[in-house]
């Protein structure tokens, strides 16, 4: 009974998904387009000039190859999980972001639905941009970090692992999935799962919240 449940909220988000408003479709499509490829393009270009102008002897000097690509996404995940629970603390910075948090139903177009301002305090693309430049080869790092946001997209999915399962057990281990991030955004209980890819971040500081199933209502948090 508990799975024909689970499966059925699933097919209940996805027809949801389909059944959007066409001036939601326009926000995301829009949301997408900005906030997942032109201001991260116009901030890494940025970057890229500015470092070229005042450190061009760093340009390539650091050889990452697989191994150091992976480590410094993984240093960067813990980093962003500081980066995140600082938007949402009594600061200016949720006023930025809580946009992010306004929807009340949630799928993958929701993801990059953010405010301008907030993409420009995201620790994430500052460091990915001085990264790709220090780098020699700057597609190890280019990849590993395409790897880490296809899993922030696919935490904002309602298509999570069958629960239950050792793969899925397997995998929760180690990385956040759609039932955890669903949380994150839920009005119950929004302040958990900070992380986007690794749950050792919510595990070491308290912050990892479980119940085997989605939440029921999306939304500002109802303390906000």
């Amino acid at each position: 009974r508990k799975e024909s449940s689970a499966a059925s909220d699933v097919y209940k988000r996805q027809a949801q998904f389909l059944k959007r408003t066409k001036s939601d479709w326009v926000l995301d499509i829009t949301s997408l387009t900005m906030h997942s490829f032109v201001l991260p393009f116009l901030n890494i270009i940025l970057l890229y000039t500015t470092l070229d102008f005042f450190v061009p002897t760093l340009k390539g000097s650091v050889n990452f190859g697989w191994t150091g690509a992976i480590a410094f996404n993984v240093l960067l995940d813990y980093g962003w999980y500081w980066n995140h629970r600082l938007f949402h603390g009594r600061t200016l910075m949720w006023n930025f972001h809580k946009v992010h948090h306004a929807p009340e139903n949630l799928d993958i177009l929701k993801t990059p639905r953010n405010s301008i301002l907030s993409h420009f305090m995201m620790l994430y693309w500052w460091m990915i941009g001085t990264a790709t430049f220090v780098a020699l080869d700057p597609a190890c790092i280019i990849f590993v970090g395409t790897i880490s946001l296809m899993i922030n997209f696919w935490g904002h999915s309602p298509f999570d692992l069958k629960s239950g399962t050792h793969f899925e057990k397997t995998i929760s281990l180690v990385f956040i999935t759609p039932r955890d991030h669903h949380w994150h955004h839920s009005k119950e209980n929004s302040y958990c799962n900070f992380a986007t890819v690794f749950t050792f971040w919510d595990r070491l500081h308290g912050t990892l919240y479980r119940t085997g199933e989605f939440p029921k209502s999306y939304g500002f948090p109802t303390q906000d």
